[in-house]
């Protein structure tokens, strides 16, 4: 890969990135594709290896097969290629169920020991013994398929039920294929008589179920799982017991059938085949089985033993039918002592799995029968009663109860038993009380629960001591009645003193009111006297300077310019006199009301600043807005229309005044520059004070930015009609009175 790196850099120098692009490709692809011929190369090697595997184990197969059944044969004494010992069947049977790719094995040693015991000389015996070769495969195969499917494989020893159904499919049903088809092939070539067709028939499924029965089995118990791990006592007492056997049997087998010294020994077979079965199970049964059965063979080709007969197929047929008989009894013995203690050790661990729950159980547990007789008792029920469990069982839990609550307790779980309930909850049976064993009564929690254990009635209480809970209940109540307490107290000073601060707040009103009505009493003496003094005086005075300069026309022409001068400064001074008067004193709002009074504000403006100035009353009426709900909104408006010509430098200014849902709403609206982007402050004092007189009348002020431009100012009180309260009392002055109508005098008060 270095050197790849080395000549792609090379490359990227001289031709440039391209150029080396592809070479770095052209490696790359190189190097992926010798990748994959390494991977092939694994893969083939494995392959071959598992071939090689395979095969030298179908080879061992074809040995092992053909050394047993040369063995087999030579106790053939019906039929050359019959005999009732057949270990074969049982060694094919097993090892097929580790994998049916080693039934080449079966079939080649089959054909292997066939042959060599029929004869080549004739092609008639060799088609006979690929006959019975296959005959022999189908029936391992089939055998195994269906001890896979239906007992549950390697595993059909694990069970009762499997070696069942292992014995039906395995060596009752499968072995009748080799057996059928064997006497067939040999009755087909002459080899066998079709009148011996039955007993050679049966001699040859008896040794193929029989070897199925105990070879198979011997093989999987000790190949197909891991071994046991026995200590040296185990490992002694199996071989003792072992030895036992094959002694016991020499005796049982070694003697003629009516010898007194062989015949009790026999007996002795059964009891220490059970006990190999109950000592190491299945492992022990098949093992001591086969024991016996191989010194009974020997006994029995011999001549010796209880199955001797001068026909020697004859009784090695009822051999292996008692070998068969005994062998299942035992191998299923086996079977019932491994899955009870497999049952007993999850019963153990089962019981240690509920003690410790039990017993780590924060909350007392205790059961009792149908005669109220403690079964069980945990241990934190021992700490919390301060009793041993040894001196609680089968105690009346009566002795943990009081003695004023005992009767009840009786009739409560008689009642309880009876109802279709199972259980109550934790805090359902209410506020109960206990009996410690040195008679302290404490307060508890319980729930209750039945259930049915066969023909007893068991009653579970599960019990949890709320002392500590009661204490602190008892303490929260306490400081709960304090705090109450304290509220009370609380609670009686903030209301007087909220109390003291309405008075106060009202005070400041009635104060506030007091100073805006005195303010608005000043304005109006001021605008009063501005109106009645200073304006008619200079009223007076300017008839009298245009008298003057009428006069002086006549006699003296720079006398009457000078006099024109100063009818001129006359006439403005009665102009802003009027102004001052109408700010100060607004004669429409007292004589008319709001409306008449905006409108004289909007005609006053139009001819002060020369904006355009106009209102839209939307039907509010004209006289009947007055009082000091008409004084704040007029104040609003004239403040609102004062700010929008000085600071917004307007085109129009609206001021629009409706009636919405019992509400007064007064909208100045103008389409100069708006308001500042930034947020408002309340730091000017044209707007507190226009707030101030909002708040006055209970109303609120909004001040925004038009969605056109320009901005609104909006002030919304409630709409209640009020009648005058402070200009009622004041008689309404008399008006300026207006100059001549002349030119000079108009042109003075349009400035």
């Amino acid at each position: 890969m270095f050197i790849n790196r080395s000549i792609c850099s090379a490359c990227r120098g001289k031709e440039g990135v391209l150029g080396g692009g592809l070479l770095q490709r052209a490696m790359h692809e190189k190097t992926n594709g010798d990748s994959v011929s390494v991977r092939f190369d694994q893969r083939h090697s494995l392959a071959a290896n598992n071939h090689v595997v395979i095969a030298a184990k179908i080879i061992a197969l074809t040995a092992v097969y053909f050394a047993a059944g040369k063995f087999g044969l030579k106790l053939a004494f019906l039929h050359r290629s019959a005999s009732a010992i057949w270990p074969p069947t049982g060694i094919a049977l097993a090892l097929l169920l580790f994998g049916y790719r080693l039934w080449p094995g079966v079939w080649l040693g089959a054909f292997l020991v066939n042959v060599t015991t029929s004869g080549v000389t004739t092609p008639g015996s060799i088609w006979t013994s690929i006959g019975i070769a296959g005959g022999n495969t189908l029936e391992a195969v089939l055998g195994a398929w269906l001890v896979s499917r239906f007992a549950g494989g390697r595993q059909a020893f694990d069970r009762t039920a499997g070696v069942l159904r292992y014995v039906l499919v395995g060596p009752a049903l499968s072995t009748t294929i080799s057996a059928t088809v064997g006497v067939t092939v040999l009755a087909l070539g002459g080899l066998a008589s079709w009148s011996q067709y039955g007993p050679i028939w049966r001699t040859w499924w008896l040794g193929d179920a029989v070897s199925a029965l105990i070879v198979a089995p011997l093989l999987l118990v000790w190949c197909g799982t891991s071994l046991p791990r026995w200590d040296r006592r185990q490992v002694f007492e199996a071989v003792l017991i072992l030895a036992g056997i094959l002694g016991i049997g020499y005796l049982g087998f070694s003697g003629p059938v009516d010898a007194a010294a062989a015949r009790y020994p026999r007996f002795l077979l059964y009891p220490i085949a059970i006990l190999t079965a109950y000592r190491f199970e299945q492992r022990g049964a098949i093992t001591s089985c086969f024991a016996i059965s191989a010194v009974a063979i020997w006994g029995t080709i011999h001549g010796l033993g209880p199955f001797a007969s001068p026909d020697r197929n004859e009784a090695l047929t009822m051999l292996q039918a008692y070998m068969g008989s005994i062998t299942l009894a035992n191998l299923l013995l086996g079977v019932v002592v491994a899955e009870n203690r497999q049952h007993e050790i999850a019963l153990q661990e089962h019981q240690e799995k509920f003690a410790g729950l039990f017993n780590s159980a924060m909350d007392a547990i205790i059961t009792v029968d149908a005669d109220q007789r403690i079964v069980l008792f945990n241990a934190a029920a021992e700490q919390m009663f301060r009793c041993p469990a040894s001196g609680a069982l089968s105690k009346p839990i009566t002795q943990f109860i009081p003695a004023r609550f005992r009767d009840g307790h009786r009739s409560h779980m008689e009642r309880f038993g009876r109802r279709g309930v199972t259980n109550r909850r934790m805090g359902e049976l209410g506020a109960l009380s206990a009996l410690r064993a040195d008679g302290e009564e404490f307060p508890i929690e319980a729930s209750i629960s039945h259930t049915q254990v066969g023909s007893k009635k068991l009653f579970t209480v599960i019990l949890r001591d709320i002392t500590e809970r009661k204490m602190v209940e008892l303490e929260l109540e306490t400081w709960r009645r304090e705090l109450e307490v304290r509220v009370e107290e609380r609670t009686r000073e903030l209301s007087l003193a909220h109390e003291q601060l309405q008075v106060q707040i009202n005070e400041r009103k009635r104060l506030e009111s007091a100073i805006a009505d005195a303010v608005e009493r000043e304005q109006l003496r001021l605008g009063r006297e501005l109106h009645e003094g200073l304006g008619q005086q200079l009223a007076g005075l300017g008839y009298l300077v245009t008298s003057l300069h009428t006069k002086l026309e006549k006699t003296s022409k720079p006398l009457a310019k000078e006099a024109r001068r100063l009818e001129t400064l006359v006439m403005q001074a009665v102009g802003q006199t009027r102004n001052l008067a109408n700010g100060f004193y607004p004669v429409e709002l007292e004589l008319h009301g709001l409306v008449s009074a905006l409108e004289e504000m909007t005609h006053t403006t139009r001819q002060s600043s020369g904006v355009r100035c106009v209102l839209e009353p939307n039907g509010v009426a004209q006289d009947n807005i007055r009082g000091p709900m008409a004084i704040q909104m007029f104040r609003i408006a004239q403040e609102a229309v004062l700010n929008a010509v000085k600071h917004a430098s307007p085109k129009q200014i609206t001021i629009h005044l409706s009636k919405e849902d019992d509400d007064l709403v007064l909208s100045v609206r103008d389409d100069g520059i708006g308001l500042p982007p930034e947020p408002l402050t309340t730091d000017g004092m044209g707007i507190r004070i226009m707030q101030y007189r909002a708040h006055l009348i209970g109303g609120e002020l909004l001040l925004e930015n038009g969605p056109e431009g320009g901005a609104i100012v909006t002030c919304r009180a409630p709409g209640e009609v009020r009648p005058a309260a402070f200009l009622s009392d004041l008689s309404a002055p008399a008006c300026v009175p207006e100059p001549p109508p002349m030119e000079s005098t108009n042109a003075a008060a349009g400035g």
